[in-house]
């Protein structure tokens, strides 16, 4: 299975900090457009593939996952040739072979443009959410003070490993040890910016440079994100002693909130996959045995299905709203696709 690779750039660069400024109670920023890509192409232009010997017909490119609708050249001494009738491709591995009368003779120089990918797969399930994330360097200590007192704390990582034994107080998040000095570790975590949907978004168009047709999915009306909510005895289904798969009404499941009842009894025999909200049980539930579920979901926007080399443009902005306290609103925008 090949899995969407997701990026979000602003003005072709890679976005990492998107700020909107200070504006009064009630008020919103200026849009700043991005654009989600899913496996954003990059283009080589006449890559030096090799030289001709007379007898050798197979030239490899330097990358392969090469995208099926992008233009490929491939020129022999500066000659451009038609694939199918001078010569094949494996998009995937990149490997040209050409045909028994068009192979490059002595010191004829190849080369080939073309645009590749990792050979990531359509991102069907796009959802943008808005979480506070603050990263810290150990001094020793296993205590860590945040800049905002967190109604709710989504996860700590320390060393890129995430870890449950912490507890918190007002804005001091504690570790159950402390962390070698040098450490690094990341807190993420929702307060009054993300409760709030101080971020708000909406699809503004797509970007093909390939022809591939996405839906334009171009909102008329902004959508706050960020922040959660609560579900508590979901009817899942019913078991039939054959089906193991179950979805949740919604995607984007906070990490250890998910509680599962079978016949009305609490079980664990399941894995989560909780960016889809999909239950996958290691043993199928008896037949007419009610599931139920409780768990806390983000608070999402989904937009648009992105095929690999397209991007859907996002417009996104700050809102103060009316009831906000804090001086400063420091939510991140965060894009999860499957």
């Amino acid at each position: 299975m090949s899995i969407p690779k997701i990026d979000i750039y602003r003005d072709d660069a890679l976005a990492t900090i998107l700020g909107f400024g200070a504006r009064p109670l009630g008020g919103s920023s200026n849009p700043i457009e991005i654009e989600v890509w899913n496996d954003k192409p990059t283009t080589i232009t006449n890559e030096s593939v090799g030289t001709g010997d007379g007898s050798n017909p197979t030239f490899s490119l330097a990358y392969g996952n090469l995208y099926a609708s992008a233009p490929l050249t491939v020129k022999v001494a500066g000659v451009a040739k038609t694939e199918s009738t001078n010569y094949s491709v494996n998009r995937t591995t990149g490997v040209i072979t050409f045909l028994a009368w068009s192979i490059p003779t002595a010191g004829q120089a190849v080369t080939a443009s073309y645009s590749y990918g990792t050979g990531a797969g359509t991102a069907s399930g796009v959802y943008l959410l808005a979480r506070r994330r603050e990263t810290f360097i150990s001094s020793g200590s296993a205590a860590f003070t945040l800049a905002a007192i967190p109604s709710m704390v989504y996860e700590v990582t320390v060393d890129d490993v995430l870890t449950d034994d912490f507890t918190t107080s007002d804005n001091v998040v504690t570790l159950g040890s402390a962390p070698g000095s040098g450490s690094v570790v990341l807190v993420i975590y929702e307060d009054e910016s993300c409760a709030l949907q101080m971020i708000q978004v909406k699809s503004s168009g797509v970007t093909d440079p390939f022809s591939q047709s996405p839906v334009d999915d171009a909102e008329s009306a902004y959508i706050g994100i960020g922040g959660h909510a609560d579900v508590s005895g979901e009817s899942v289904g019913t078991g039939d002693d054959s089906t193991v798969i179950f979805n949740l009404d919604y995607p984007c499941i906070i990490d250890g909130t998910l509680e599962v009842e079978v016949d009305g009894s609490p079980v664990t025999n399941f894995t989560l996959d909780p960016i889809r909200g999909e239950i996958e049980f290691d043993t199928a539930p008896g037949d007419t045995l009610a599931i139920t579920a409780s768990y806390s979901r983000y608070k999402i926007h989904q937009i648009g299905a992105i095929p690999a080399a397209c991007a859907r443009k996002v417009q996104t902005r700050g809102h103060a709203a009316t009831t906000a306290t804090q001086g400063t609103a420091e939510a991140s925008l965060e894009v999860w696709a499957v």
